[in-house]
């Protein structure tokens, strides 16, 4: 049976064909950060977890993110305890599971309920909240100083990470230079993050046809109707998470899904990225219109 084969380069070219019917997507409009913004403004991110433990007493009344892996979890008389043992992050994401470069431990509490239940020990999290100072407990046979921070917000990491792209609630990024013709650019504002003068965004990218080496169409199955066959590599959507250097307008990749169906369905390919290339920005493209997002530039 005759087919045609379109091979179509990821980032340097579309396929451009009729279109007869797309499906539409609910989407919002308003991002919403993984981090509420009044708090976020109010991070100190000078204060290291060094600094806080050696000297608790000097931070009283800053507010800090700590990130780490908890310990253990319980519900005193008058609040929620979270015993946790604090770990570096890579890319404003979730904790590292190197647990020998951990710094120290830290007590995160909250006076509102908060079931030890759903923070069971060894759930890497994040934590947002201001410093109150330190307590003295015994730690196996010696004593141990903790610095207290009072929970504002809190990230469970295994919970942002159990959600596929299809679970996502996907917001339109609405820019003519974008081609919204041929694809609809996504970004997942409940997985935006801030280290610094770092963010790191997800995004979806949902093509009208299909892209890739494998894009195939067979114009003799259903009669005179085009209709698309599966072949190894192609796609119709892919997801990628990338963090922007937003004072000098750098990007970098920090990890690539190919989908075979729809916003970021169907079988999945993970590509190769180099996490230690930064590229510039370029103007009117999609990192740019993700700078602007993410940096809050528009």
């Amino acid at each position: 049976m005759p087919r045609i084969v379109f091979t179509v380069p990821l980032l340097t070219g579309v396929l451009i064909l009729a279109s007869c019917g797309e499906p539409a997507y609910q989407v919002r409009r308003t991002p919403v950060h993984i981090v509420p913004p009044e708090l976020e403004q109010q991070i100190d991110a000078s204060v290291t977890f060094a600094g806080l433990y050696a000297a608790p007493a000097n931070y009283v009344g800053r507010m800090v993110q700590i990130a780490g892996i908890v310990i253990r979890a319980k519900r005193t008389t008058d609040q929620t305890e979270l015993e946790i043992l604090q770990l570096p992050t890579k890319a404003a994401g979730p904790p590292t599971t190197e647990r020998l470069r951990s710094e120290g431990r830290f007590l995160a509490v909250r006076e509102a309920f908060l079931d030890p239940a759903t923070v069971p020990a060894g759930t890497p999290i994040t934590v947002t909240g201001v410093v109150k100072g330190s307590t003295t407990r015994s730690l196996d046979e010696s004593e141990y100083t903790y610095p207290v921070v009072e929970i504002k917000h809190l990230i469970d990491w295994n919970a942002v990470m159990s959600r596929g792209p299809a679970d996502t609630k996907w917001v339109a990024v609405e820019k003519d230079y974008l081609s919204p013709q041929i694809q609809t650019v996504y970004i997942d504002p409940d997985t935006v993050s801030r280290e610094g003068n770092l963010v790191t965004v997800s995004q979806l990218i949902d093509y009208k046809w299909m892209q890739g080496t494998g894009a195939v169409i067979n114009p003799y199955a259903f009669g005179r109707l085009y209709r698309y066959q599966l072949a190894p590599h192609g796609f119709f959507s892919t997801t990628t998470r990338k963090q922007f250097d937003c004072a000098n307008k750098h990007v970098r990749l920090l990890a690539f899904t190919e989908f075979s169906h729809h916003m970021g369905t169907g079988r999945r390919n993970n590509g190769y990225v180099d996490q230690d290339t930064w590229l510039s920005v370029e103007p009117e493209s999609i990192n740019h219109a993700l700078w602007e997002v993410a940096c809050g530039k528009q």
